[in-house]
């Protein structure tokens, strides 16, 4: 049984074939390139998951932090009033 040639396979030069050759390794090259990517952006989207966890770890405490500073900055605040004033002064006794 005999190969008949296609249409495109008569016209094309030989310089052609060897372009084509070449695309098809430089697509899977970029394949290649791309699962790589792939696999380190991964890698680094869980590198990335820890450091967000360790900061806001770190937002907490200093959020509690500020809550008990301003909640000792009321109570300063108070009791200083209620030294000003002898109302105030006589009914916190």
């Amino acid at each position: 049984m005999q190969r008949r040639n296609t249409w495109s396979e008569i016209c094309m030069p030989a310089s052609s074939s060897s372009k084509s050759r070449f695309m098809f390794k430089s697509k899977v090259a970029s394949r290649r390139s791309y699962t790589e990517w792939i696999k380190k952006s991964t890698k680094n989207s869980g590198e990335l998951d820890a450091d967000i966890e360790r900061i806001l770890r770190g937002t907490r405490e200093l959020q509690l932090e500020s809550n008990s500073i301003q909640e000792r900055l009321q109570l300063m605040f108070i009791c200083g009033e209620v030294k000003k004033d002898p109302v105030r002064r006589r009914a916190a006794h």
